[in-house]
């Protein structure tokens, strides 16, 4: 079973027919070390779950500081 359903499932109990509906929307990509998952200006239209791997959430100032908002582990 794949990770995102047992995160799901953790949530709320679906049965066979919502899995058949819900588990097409879902698509496997990979994020390469130093890439982004969402830019500053962009319009969000995907949600991410972290398999593998840290994802960092971070904000630049107008100065170009860095602050870390929060990490996100697997199964996040």
């Amino acid at each position: 079973m794949h990770p995102v359903q047992n995160y799901i499932r953790s949530l709320v109990a679906l049965d066979h027919h919502d899995w058949e509906v819900l588990l097409p929307l879902f698509a496997e990509s990979r994020l390469e070390k130093g890439s982004y998952f969402a830019q500053e200006g962009e319009v969000a239209t995907r949600i991410g779950f972290v398999t593998h791997g840290v994802v960092r959430a971070f904000y630049r100032t107008a100065d170009g500081m860095e602050y870390n908002k929060t990490f996100f582990t697997e199964n996040e």
